[in-house]
């Protein structure tokens, strides 16, 4: 779906949570050109990485609507067990994709 982002540089992890804290005194130039082991994780560009954010939403929301469409069509059709446990896989399916649309800071 889609393709690898592209890596410019490196970076100590605790360095990386440190860069979100405006008063750590930490600044980009602690970054690394090249990986320094275990310690170092890629970095990527945030447009590059908002881009493929944005591709992956999208496809969950036509995965949801697709879910939504058959629950909505089974719900017509006279009551069955099939019916039944149809519709609840449906319905599960669109509360796991209700809950990653909402992401890690719901």
């Amino acid at each position: 779906m889609t393709k690898p982002l592209s890596i410019v540089g490196y970076i100590n992890p605790p360095v990386a949570d440190a860069l979100r804290d405006p008063t750590s005194g930490i600044n980009v130039t602690q970054l690394r050109a090249e990986r320094n082991g275990p310690v170092s994780a890629p970095l990527v560009l945030k447009a590059d990485a908002d881009a493929v954010i944005a591709q992956l939403r999208d496809a969950l929301e036509d995965a949801k609507r697709f879910h939504e469409e058959q629950d909505k069509a089974i719900s017509k059709q006279p009551p069955s067990a099939q019916g039944r446990w149809r519709r609840h896989q449906h319905q599960e399916q669109i509360e796991n994709i209700e809950e990653a649309l909402k992401g890690p800071e719901a």
